[in-house]
This record gives C-alpha cells, structure tokens and sequence, in this order.
C-alpha cells in the first residue's frame, strides 16, 4: 500500500514496496560482504591480474559505497535484520520467477544472455565466478538499490525510473560489448527485469541474488 511522506516539505506518496522494505537485509548484507571481501582478495594479486582488472575491481567497490550513499539520501533506512520463513520465501520466488524470465529472453530472443560476457581470461575458474559475482552485487547496489531507488522515491514513477535506469546501464555496458541492437536490448530488458523484481519484493536481496545467479551461469 503506498504511504505518505513528506519529501522537501512536499507531501507526496510513495510507492509503498519502497516505504519500508526497499532496504537491506541478512541475505543482501551477506553477499556485500562477499562482494567486499572479494574485492580485496583479488586486489591482493594485482601483479597477476593486471591493472585493467584491478581498475575494474575499485570501481565495482566504489559502486558499492554511492549506491548505499545514494540509498541513505532518498531513504534513510535501517537494514531488516529480522526475516521470517514467509519473507525469504518471497525473496527466492520472485528470484526464481526473474531468472526464468531472462533465460526465456535468450533462448527465444536469442541474444547471447548466458554467452555474452567477456571472460577475465587472467583469473582461473574460481578467479572468474568471484569476480562476475563482486559485479553484479555492485551494479545490483548501485543501479537498483542506489539510483532505481532514488528516482523512484522522488517521482513516483517506478516504469519511469526504471526504463531511465535501464538505458543507463545499457550503456554502461556498451564500453565492455560495443555497439549492438540486440546486446543493447538484452541488457536494457534484463536491468528493467532486475529493477522491477526489487520494486516488487521490496529487497534488494532478490536482485542481487538473480544478477549473481546469471554472471555465474555466463562463466562457466
């Protein structure tokens, strides 16, 4: 149910999934962590992974700190620290629900979902996962949980906010695929899939969890 609140000595209504529950929980907190403490262990390899990766690495963990900053400004939120059986169910069903939905995108659109990322050829295996994992919990912070978030909060326009967001992230990306209808469309239909899966379960876990799942499943 929305809600009001007052913004700027506005009073507004707010899309109620934001209210109180776009925020942080045990299982997004978790995987930050994850994402941080990762961050640091590949840094610790700098000679062997180069300084193209380790430029890449900084700037996933500076996602991180501007999508909560980001996050803090619109919200100020405490983290939900206590979740019933009920709310990680939730959690996990709208991730299962968005992960079949993009792997329905590209096995009929055909677009090189599970394909398309680049390999970090310099990292084994496990050097890879970890980093394809340290990224999408960043892009999730920052794209979703930062600035999807705060448009959102501010315009009250969540279909707006997120095709806004979506465009930015697919070219975000245009510097790492190139220019490409189909990749540019893939990645625009997978951010507004992502965003909307965290406006409706009021999670940030839930996006995290689908953006870690398909980086993982692209470099195998």
């Amino acid at each position: 149910m929305p809600a009001v609140r007052s913004v700027d000595g506005r009073t507004v209504t707010v899309p109620g999934a934001m209210v109180d529950q776009g925020r942080h929980d045990k299982i997004s907190i978790l995987l930050t962590l994850i994402a941080v403490i990762g961050i640091g262990y590949l840094l610790v390899w700098t000679d062997k992974i180069g300084t193209s990766l380790s430029d890449k690495l900084l700037f996933a963990g500076f996602m991180i700190c501007m999508g909560n900053i980001l996050h803090f400004i619109a919200m100020r939120p405490r983290p939900d620290l206590v979740m019933t059986l009920s709310e990680t169910t939730s959690i996990f069903t709208f991730a299962a629900a968005a992960i079949l939905a993009l792997l329905f995108y590209n096995v009929f659109v055909k677009s090189g979902l599970v394909t398309l990322y680049p390999q970090a050829t310099v990292l084994d295996q496990n050097g890879r996962v970890l980093f394809y994992f340290i990224m999408a919990i960043a892009e999730e912070t920052f794209f979703a949980f930062g600035l999807f978030c705060m448009l959102t909060y501010y315009d009250m326009n969540p279909i707006l906010s997120s095709f806004t967001v979506s465009i930015f992230f697919a070219i975000f990306h245009v510097v790492v695929y190139g220019l490409s209808f189909s990749v540019f469309a893939m990645l625009f239909f997978a951010r507004f899939v992502l965003n909307f899966v965290y406006f409706l379960s009021g999670r940030i876990s839930t996006s995290m969890i689908v953006h870690a799942f398909i980086n993982i499943v692209a470099c195998m």
